[in-house]
């Protein structure tokens, strides 16, 4: 780049053969043109683009959520891109253009706390009933954990809550708009005591 001074294209923009002049603070610059654009977009690049589309797609609307489940793996970036990492990686199935969330490996929280050996959602009137095993006799597990609960309905309905209830409890009356609705999308997780580790989400479908 470079500045021209005192001449007639001085406050003035355009192109000029392989040149481009443009104005800037009131001064007027001239750089090359760039030899041409690329935008390849071959089929791995257009299957990666529709791959962090669909993650996206997946993770914006639990994005305040994630900032915390995800807080754990936010060593060298932030916690959303976390988990926009995990689940570029783990999260899709398919192949291209037949992508889609894989929602069994799909995860909405990560971390080393374990999970209950058997978990289940059923309907309750207009509520949702979570229940579990409470048995703790698990690595890394303990009775004081508490139960995270995450819900998604079509693209974007969604509704998640820190419901506070222990493990040791085994169950939980979810009040949420959600119950009502056909096909629920369901991620269970535990957060420990001292609200500094998390379990990996686990997800469940209501029909």
């Amino acid at each position: 780049m470079a500045r021209l001074k005192n001449t007639i294209l001085d406050a003035e923009s355009g192109s000029l053969g392989p040149v481009v002049v443009y104005s800037m603070y009131g001064r007027s610059y001239v750089r090359s043109k760039p030899s041409q654009y690329h935008d390849k977009k071959s089929p791995a690049q257009l299957a990666q683009r529709q791959k962090f589309q669909l993650i996206l797609n997946f993770l914006r609307p639990f994005k305040d959520l994630i900032r915390i489940t995800f807080a754990r793996e936010a060593i060298r970036h932030s916690a959303f891109q976390a988990a926009q990492s995990y689940n570029l990686k783990h999260g899709i199935q398919g192949s291209f253009p037949l992508l889609d969330i894989n929602y069994q490996t799909a995860l909405l929280s990560h971390g080393p706390i374990a999970l209950p050996q058997l978990m289940q959602v059923s309907r309750a009137g207009d509520n949702l009933l979570v229940e579990w095993n409470p048995d703790h006799q698990l690595d890394h597990a303990s009775l004081n954990d508490t139960l995270i609960i995450m819900a998604r309905s079509g693209i974007d309905e969604v509704d998640y809550q820190f419901t506070g209830v222990r493990r040791a409890y085994g169950k939980y009356l979810w009040s949420t708009q959600l119950a009502n609705k056909k096909n629920i999308s369901i991620w269970l997780a535990f957060r420990n005591r001292k609200e500094t580790e998390m379990s990996n989400s686990h997800y469940l479908l209501i029909k």
